[in-house]
């Protein structure tokens, strides 16, 4: 994630394996999988013809993704920034995606604008931080587990990024189901200190089932290395670079 199109696919897979090469050398036991993470909805100024603040990035750019991601033996993670769009109309929008074994779902709850369903145009998406509630992502959760039982196919993960504690409000309503594994993923850019103080508040206090974690390659000031990561508590299952 954000330094997709920086290089070529085959040279940020390169990227990738030095990290991975840096995760086994800590701890060699636990199996790795890499993956790209795509930002399939992207969030706009301007509301557009239908008015969700959105613009998808399009089947064809994704498709050369996930053919590479594929013949690699990767996985791809589709980001949906939400806009004044439902979850709901997102994860239709990628359905068809989301049918394959290696494809899986991120909700961007940062740039979720549409307050409580009610459009508000002076809430546009990057002027300031969005929220979605626990029921929103029992939402996807339940749409997820449904497209695992119609394909017979392997779990999906569910990524949710969260910086702030408003980002996700009602998580106590959120529920495990058969058929989805859920990520409450500690965005945001700092200081080691300070993103270990948000892993403990988002994950560990209000853990649902799994953490992850974002580094950043030029806001995080040192970025974390894999033997500090795997001190946190419970370890990460899912570590994004930016």
């Amino acid at each position: 994630m954000g330094i997709l199109g920086a290089g070529t696919k085959e040279e940020l897979l390169v990227q990738l394996r030095q990290h991975e090469a840096e995760f086994l050398a800590v701890d060699p036991n636990t199996p790795n999988k890499l993956a790209f993470e795509i930002i399939a909805t992207v969030a706009q100024p301007n509301p557009g013809n239908d008015g969700t603040y959105l613009l998808y990035t399009g089947d064809e750019w994704i498709g050369e993704y996930v053919d590479f991601a594929t013949a690699n033996d990767m996985i791809v993670i589709l980001d949906l920034q939400i806009g004044h769009n439902s979850i709901e109309n997102e994860i239709n929008r990628v359905r068809h995606w989301l049918a394959l074994p290696n494809v899986h779902v991120a909700l961007d709850p940062e740039f979720a604008t549409k307050a409580n369903d009610i459009p508000r145009p002076d809430r546009v998406p990057g002027t300031l931080i969005g929220e979605i509630s626990g029921y929103q992502v029992q939402t996807a959760v339940d749409m997820l587990a449904q497209i695992v039982a119609e394909n017979n196919i392997p779990n999906k993960v569910l990524i949710v990024h969260q910086f702030e504690e408003e980002m996700i409000y009602e998580k106590h309503v959120i529920t495990l189901k058969p058929g989805v594994d859920i990520v409450v993923d500690m965005d945001g850019f700092g200081s080691p200190p300070h993103k270990i103080e948000g892993y403990e508040l988002y994950v560990t206090d209000e853990l649902i089932q799994y953490g992850g974690i974002k580094l950043f390659f030029h806001q995080d000031d040192p970025m974390m290395d894999p033997a500090t990561l795997l001190t946190l508590n419970p370890h990460p299952v899912l570590v994004i670079y930016q």
